[in-house]
């Protein structure tokens, strides 16, 4: 799945995503801001990438976080407002109870430097 893939399902109220990236979950834009809001307050990153031709902002954590139960399924879930789960190539697919969340998105973006001290600037080389 693209990057152009990834974020275009972070726009969708229905679904909130988890993907696996090797030893990482990762998510991204408005999933990206459900998660830190709602779950767990982690360090936003942000790139501009090109093929997307914005900034993205991504939130990851380790695979073992979930497998050791310390961010249990369970508990994002109830979390997030979701009414299920599926995994799906490794990727973990949560079916989304409130459907609302996700439209503070464009207020989050703007105000998230002063929200969330700990934004890191990545290099651009990345999914270009």
């Amino acid at each position: 799945m693209t990057i152009v893939e990834k974020i275009d399902s972070a726009k969708s109220n229905k679904y909130f995503i988890l993907f696996k990236e090797r030893l990482f979950y990762k998510c991204y834009n408005q999933n990206a801001m459900v998660f830190v809001s709602k779950v767990k307050n982690y360090k936003v990153s942000s790139k501009y990438v090109k093929s997307v031709g914005e900034d993205v902002y991504s939130v990851g954590f380790p695979v073992s976080e979930v497998k050791k139960g310390s961010l249990s399924v369970a508990n994002i879930l109830e979390k997030i407002g979701a009414k299920g789960f599926e995994e799906n190539e490794g990727n973990i697919v949560f079916l989304r109870n409130d459907i609302g969340t996700k439209k503070d998105y464009k207020t989050w973006k703007e105000t998230i430097q002063e929200r969330y001290i700990g934004i890191v600037k990545q290099p651009t080389t990345q999914y270009q």
